[in-house]
């Protein structure tokens, strides 16, 4: 992930889940301006997206990707706790469904 030259907040906030998601925070920004700078302690800081990365547990795709879109649901087991990530790549909201069964949950009696 890198601050440097040119990504809006959004970008930056997405690349940061992503790596939490992944369970590795890897920077490879110089940050030697103040805009990378400042979006490195906006992101960085973050202590909800921080504890997922802390937990240092990858989390798995629920769905292939289609074509040349990039899968957006995920999910990961925490002891008896689930967690499902679900990313936005457009600039237009969107509602997802998520399948929980194909997420891997157990069925619930």
């Amino acid at each position: 992930m890198v601050f440097d030259n040119g990504p809006d907040t959004n970008e930056i906030q997405s690349r940061v889940i992503n790596c939490a998601t992944a369970g590795l925070y890897l920077n490879g920004s110089i940050l030697t301006n103040a805009t990378s700078v400042g979006l490195a302690q906006l992101c960085l800081t973050n202590m909800a997206t921080n504890a997922v990365a802390r937990a240092g547990q990858t989390f798995t795709p629920v769905e292939s990707a289609v074509g040349t879109a990039a899968t957006i649901i995920f999910a990961r087991q925490d002891g008896s706790n689930w967690c499902a990530a679900v990313f936005n790549y457009s600039s237009t909201p969107a509602n997802v469904a998520v399948d929980l069964g194909r997420a891997g949950l157990p069925a619930v009696a």
